[in-house]
């Protein structure tokens, strides 16, 4: 007797305290589709206990506002998470059975699921909430006619990731101006040539003792060419040896 009394003080507390996720805040838009058709909700404003939810039929573009309690244990797609943990199937969540639990697929995304299920008007609904976050991904009713509701988009601020951080600045193609070879001590190009006359031919190196100068052409190097005044000692030369021989020719025609 004592431990059902404990069992129900404690899901009344839980009831007490239940609260919406964090999630569900301003910019929050989630599309399901029911039956042939999408349904689209948008939460519009969190303040206090109140979530202003705008819902709007694709189809027909019908729109209306709805008002859900964020102290309640659920609302229109939403289910409080912090009730899910440690339940498993028999158990009871409120006033739904745990009926199964699992990974399911929605939305391109597989989910860690938990299945409840409870008797609403007369018909039995079953709801397929993520384990996790308490989102709606799935509910279905019994009664003649009733679509079943399956998410099929969703976008959650809160579940966004960040922003990529900044490209770095690529620096790679500045010169440093120290290493820039056709600047000036000033950073600027040196100034071009517009004369037209070209530069002055530069005075090819020597091999060091050598006085190119002083060498005359087809001379071998090392040797010294004859002074303008042996020049004029071998013509002077030359010429007396033609006149003695002249002497010599007529002396020898007298003698006979």
């Amino acid at each position: 007797m004592i431990t059902r009394c404990l069992v129900v003080l404690m899901m009344l507390l839980a009831i007490c305290y239940s609260t919406a996720p964090s999630w569900v805040a301003s910019g929050v838009n989630l599309n399901y589709s029911v039956g042939t058709d999408t349904v689209s909700f948008s939460v519009l404003d969190r303040s206090g206990d109140d979530i202003h939810i705008n819902q709007k039929t694709i189809s027909t573009s019908a729109q209306a506002n709805y008002l859900d309690n964020a102290s309640a244990e659920s609302g229109h797609f939403w289910f409080d998470s912090s009730e899910f943990s440690g339940e498993s199937v028999g158990n009871m969540v409120g006033d739904y059975d745990v009926i199964a639990q699992g990974s399911q697929h929605f939305a391109g995304k597989d989910w860690d699921t938990i299945t409840l299920q409870g008797t609403i008007s007369g018909a039995t609904t079953t709801f397929v909430y993520d384990t996790a976050t308490g989102l709606l991904l799935k509910e279905t009713v019994s009664a003649a006619g009733a679509p079943t509701v399956t998410l099929v988009s969703y976008y959650v601020p809160a579940w966004a990731p960040p922003p990529p951080p900044p490209a770095p600045v690529n620096n790679t193609n500045a010169t440093p101006p120290h290493q820039n070879a056709s600047m000036n001590n000033t950073g600027s190009p040196p100034p071009a040539n517009t004369s037209g006359s070209s530069p002055p031919p530069q005075q090819p190196s020597q091999p060091p003792g050598t006085n190119i100068s002083n060498q005359g052409a087809g001379t071998p190097p090392g040797t010294q060419p004859a002074t303008s005044s042996g020049a004029a000692k071998k013509k002077l030369c030359s010429s007396s040896a033609f006149i003695l021989l002249i002497l010599g020719l007529a002396i020898i025609r007298i003698r006979r």
